[in-house]
């Protein structure tokens, strides 16, 4: 019974409601109080519809179930309201469980009884009303102190069916990201077989869900990558838009947090046209492509997209594509190639299997590219199984990874070794300078600097002359960490080769540049340990 305006309201629901005087008036007062209860009441009514309507558009438009409706109705009924598993009694909340007549609740579940079910526990009153698409049902609880009114059992019977298509909608949605997470799954394990040669495993894989895509003749690969404090699935879902039903599928870099991998089919014309709208959409995104390769092709794709991405950077479009420029190793004579097969000839001995020892090299090429750590997430294997493969390539070949030096040598006879055999007889370069000593490289070299500035490419001097040790180069040039960090960063995208830590083998084809350029000698003591 609440008192409101000079009237005596006893609460909705009883059998005849009274309004008793409570003092003087006459009854024009009595009227306009009463008009002023009912107003007040009406607009409560629609205080709740509006809070009630916007909590279940809400929940229905991000998927994600009934529960703070639940929670709004509790506090506006000054109740207890959950909903259970059916057949889960054990986590019914206890005043059900030992409630009077609670095996009513079991037809309820099952579907063979209406709803709702009413308990009366001990200092409790509770309806019970079944939930869900069909049986077995989950059943809705609600229990508080006072007895609900015939009101309130009504608003419980509408809130029930809202919480019925919620938890529709909730389980759809849990369906969706289960199915959205298996596909990335599927699109990132048939790039992965794809980076280490396996065509025909990654057509297995992927093929339902990339129709068309992995028969193609030729294929381009474009890196997008966020803007800074950007999420990923943001860019990722612009990206998914743009490429709409062509052949085409996006991945998301098991390497980079930032970055979208996008294999596409090149028959469609160029991905650049595509992606450039989606780079410029956000200030500070890039989009890095590659050239046209085959399947087979796709690590080497993939390093020259990876290599675009600081060069977008610095375009208007926001969107770099490989210039062309051959890899150094398709340049140098067969004398080099014959150095590296000589150089491998113990893993030929140790894994005579063809295939097997492709796979191997391919494993140790990308992990001397992007570092273990990143071969490892590229690959989907444990970082020490990476690391492992390495140390049995440098025992076989008595070299030690640990030097910058060796890791060079092993880089470029590893490139080498993926090129077609010199011919029977031909003499192998002395070693990795030899290799490197002719003029299509010095060429190479000087077009990969050809565009730094003094500044840059005096930064880019120290730090090779340093080892790559950022510390000892920033001493040397008397500046500090972060303004050459940051200088290394802005060489990037001139050189177009990404200086950072975690492409490694992009560091060496910087220093071999330096080197066939003259400015930084290969056999220099303080380098060379």
């Amino acid at each position: 019974m609440v008192v409101c305006g000079g009237l005596v309201a006893v609460e909705p629901g009883f059998p005849l409601p009274v309004l008793t005087p409570v003092a003087p008036g006459t009854s024009e007062d009595v009227s306009e109080r009463l008009l002023r209860v009912l107003t007040e009441s009406m607009r409560e009514q629609l205080r709740d519809a509006g809070q009630y309507a916007d909590l279940t558009a809400r929940s229905l438009v991000d998927g994600s179930g009934p529960g703070r409706l639940l929670s709004w109705v509790a506090r506006r009924h000054d109740a207890r309201v959950t909903v259970h598993d059916g057949f889960d009694e054990e986590a019914w909340p206890e005043e059900v469980r030992g409630a009077e007549g609670v095996q009513q609740l079991r037809p309820l579940v099952r579907g063979l009884a209406s709803a709702p079910v009413r308990l009366t526990t001990r200092g409790g009153h509770v309806q019970v009303w079944p939930v869900g698409a069909e049986a077995p049902f989950r059943l809705l609880m609600a229990s508080r102190a006072r007895p609900w009114s015939a009101q309130t059992q009504v608003t419980m019977g509408q809130v029930a069916m809202v919480v019925a298509g919620l938890l529709r909608e909730e389980s759809i949605t849990t369906r969706e990201v289960r199915l959205k997470t298996a596909v990335e799954a599927a699109r990132t394990s048939a790039f992965q077989f794809l980076v280490v040669g396996d065509v025909y495993t990654a057509q297995r894989t992927i093929g339902p869900l990339a129709p068309g895509l992995l028969g193609a003749e030729a294929i381009q690969i474009a890196i997008a990558e966020t803007a800074p404090g950007e999420a990923r699935t943001t860019l990722a879902a612009e990206v998914e838009t743009a490429l709409g039903e062509a052949r085409a599928m996006p991945v998301l870099c098991p390497v980079e947090d930032g970055q979208v991998i996008v294999l596409w089919d090149a028959s469609q014309g160029l991905v650049q046209s595509v992606l450039e709208p989606v780079a410029q959409g956000a200030q500070g995104r890039a989009v890095g492509v590659s050239g046209r390769g085959s399947l087979e092709r796709t690590p080497m794709l993939y390093e020259t997209a990876a290599a675009s991405v600081p060069a977008a950077r610095r375009m208007p479009t926001s969107v770099a594509v490989h210039d062309g420029r051959p890899a150094l190793e398709k340049l140098l004579d067969p004398s080099a190639r014959a150095w590296a097969r000589q150089l491998l000839a113990p893993v030929e001995v140790e894994l005579p299997d063809a295939l097997e020892r492709k796979q191997f090299f391919t494993v140790c090429r990308t992990a001397i590219m992007i570092g273990a750590t990143g071969t490892a997430n590229l690959l989907g294997r444990h970082r020490q199984t990476i690391a492992s493969r390495l140390d049995d390539l440098t025992r076989l070949v008595g070299l030690d990874r640990t030097w910058l030096a060796d890791r060079m040598t092993l880089d470029l006879a590893l490139r080498l070794a993926d090129l077609d055999a010199p011919a029977p007889g031909t003499v192998p370069a002395a070693g990795m300078t030899d290799a490197l000593d002719q003029e299509a490289a010095r060429v190479w070299g000087q077009t990969v600097l050809a565009d730094l500035p003094p500044r840059l490419l005096n930064a880019l001097v120290a730090w090779a002359r340093s080892g790559l040790n950022i510390q000892h180069a920033a001493r040397e040039l008397d500046i500090s960490r972060n303004t050459l960090s940051e200088w290394l960063r802005e060489a990037s995208g001139y050189v177009k080769l990404p200086l950072s830590k975690d492409r490694p083998g992009k560091q060496h084809e910087a220093v071999w540049a330096l080197h066939v350029t003259g400015r930084v000698p290969l056999s220099s003591t303080d380098w060379w340990t």
